[in-house]
């Protein structure tokens, strides 16, 4: 059966000095390939388009139900958007570190857990309805590099922070809004004293097998960790493959019967929990244009199916069992290191969006519609190449969907809707531009808030005490402009350059617009 695909070329025309800016369509240019590929419904292509902030995201995720997407980047600027049609963002927080982990809680469809470079923890429980807000945060002594947040089985949840070499968790975190809680650190397990990085004990990823086991991933060549809340120690080594280069990210499966990790030069390695050791490589070509190869994010789509990023600009589809040739899908010449999938109500197409970023080219932003069936195929099905996609996506390398004998492979129908994102030139000096919405901008606490903070140690036990929180309340019509402050303080015995941002009020003859009040409690 013939598969058309339909592609979107979406040009924005933007004022520049909008301060807050409006994509104008300026054209759809539809471009129509055909290939020899199995589709059996016509496709819903999506056409929403949303300017984002400055910075390279490497931080996204969407809320339990799809309802709110997170966007962080590594400017220490937060977005909360409503997923699907429209993408409207709610609002934006300035956290003034770089963002590294972003996790929904389980139990509130409304609270998100966010990990910063500068160790700062932050529990943000937004209100639909724009009014209070709820924001705490507390510190890490170290560089945050993943976290993971579990329902813990008795109505409240288990964040798990990886951050230096050090690894922790609380349970309850934030429960009376105004200290993080008791923090049980794991033993630090010896490691030889080098500057290889790929040697270095730094967590990539945490994931939760149960409510009492988590699952380790290190970059490099650690390997992959179990470890046990309850009795705070390691059970498991999953001892990686003969054929081992560099690991990078990992994705855990629904059930959690499956592990799977970007192995860097090789492809996909493919961990079982219900066997407890390694199972398989898919293999494909990881490098680039210029032969470079960098790490990048993937997800599962269901039990079976990854879809990983490639620093070609492609999202490479691949399944357990696969040895060889995956589906692989050209979006752009730029590489797609973070991406998030989700699955909305009442909506039978699930979406995968990746964010393609490179160095002095704008940010964009492909939402892919995916309707996926597994097949189990014989012997006598083979490789089925795809034309090249035409026209603004150039690329002209082929796509490749296949299948080994006696495994499955994809019957998949894909629609790409490429937007173009401008990313928005603020300026101090405010002028009479006539735009609708202005999105509320909310300032987060950084060290200076937090001298008062008290730490007690007890054997593994560490209970820190935080100060403050930070509550977005309806506003008077005012437009708040930040500058930036460098300084470097010592702060529990490590010293940190840190950037402060200070605000200052503009008046607007604007309705519905925002300012933030800020309490200390």
């Amino acid at each position: 059966m013939t598969c058309i695909i339909r592609i979107f070329d979406i040009e924005s025309d933007i004022e520049k000095h909008l301060p807050d800016p409006r994509i104008g369509l300026s054209y759809f240019s539809s471009v129509t390939m055909q290939s020899q590929f199995d589709c059996r419904s016509s496709a819903h292509i999506r056409r929403s388009s949303f300017s984002i902030l400055g910075g390279s995201i490497y931080a996204l995720g969407f809320s339990r139900t799809a309802k709110y997407l997170a966007i962080g980047n590594d400017e220490g600027q937060l977005e909360f958007r409503k997923a699907g049609d429209g993408w409207d963002t709610m609002r934006i927080y300035d956290a003034n570190s770089q963002i590294r982990a972003i996790q929904w809680d389980p139990t509130n469809e409304n609270r998100l857990y966010m990990g910063m470079e500068n160790g700062n923890i932050y529990s943000i429980e937004i209100n639909p309805d724009g009014e209070n807000d709820i924001v705490c945060y507390d510190q890490v002594p170290g560089y945050v590099h993943a976290i993971a947040v579990c329902e813990n089985g008795s109505g409240g949840s288990t964040l798990v922070i990886a951050y230096g070499q050090n690894i922790g968790f609380i349970r309850d975190p934030f429960a009376s809004n105004d200290y993080l809680g008791s923090l049980t650190l794991f033993p630090v397990e010896p490691y030889p004293n080098t500057q290889d990085i790929s040697s270095s004990p730094f967590v990539r990823a945490v994931q939760f097998l149960d409510a009492d086991t988590i699952v380790v991933t290190y970059l490099g060549v650690v390997g992959v960790k179990v470890l046990k809340l309850s009795s705070c120690e390691k059970v498991q080594d999953l001892t990686p493959p003969t054929q081992f280069e560099f690991y990078g990210s990992a994705a855990l499966s629904p059930s959690g019967r499956r592990l799977a990790v970007t192995n860097h030069g090789l492809g996909i390695d493919w961990y079982s929990f219900c066997h407890d050791r390694f199972m398989s490589t898919s293999h494909y070509s990881t490098q680039g244009r210029n032969a470079e190869s960098m790490i990048t994010g993937l997800t599962f789509i269901d039990e079976d199916t990854v879809v990983v990023g490639h620093c070609a600009g492609s999202l490479v589809f691949v399944t357990f069992g696969m040895s060889h040739n995956p589906f692989i899908l050209p979006i752009g010449t730029t590489p797609i290191q973070t991406l998030a999938y989700a699955k909305f109500e009442n909506d039978d197409d699930p979406i995968v969006l990746a964010i393609l970023q490179g160095k002095n080219v704008p940010t964009t932003v492909v939402i892919v519609d995916i309707q996926l069936t597994i097949v189990h195929l014989n012997a006598q099905y083979g490789s089925t190449p795809l034309l090249g996609m035409p026209g603004a996506l150039g690329n002209k390398s082929p796509v490749i969907l296949n299948a080994s004998p006696g495994l499955s492979s994809f019957n998949i129908k894909l629609t790409v809707a490429v937007v173009v994102l401008a990313v928005a030139v603020y300026i101090a000096q405010l002028r009479n531009y006539n735009y609708m919405e202005v999105v509320p901008r909310i300032r987060l606490g950084c060290l200076p808030w937090k001298s008062d903070c008290e730490v007690q140690v007890h054997n593994n036990m560490k209970t820190v005490y935080a100060t403050t929180t930070v509550t977005a309340r309806r506003p008077s019509r005012t437009e708040m402009i930040t500058t930036t402050v460098t300084e470097t303080s010592t702060f529990r015995g490590y010293t940190t350059t840190h950037r402060h941002r200070f605000s200052f009020a503009y008046r607007m003859p604007l309705r519905n617009y925002y300012t933030i009040n800020s309490k200390r409690d």
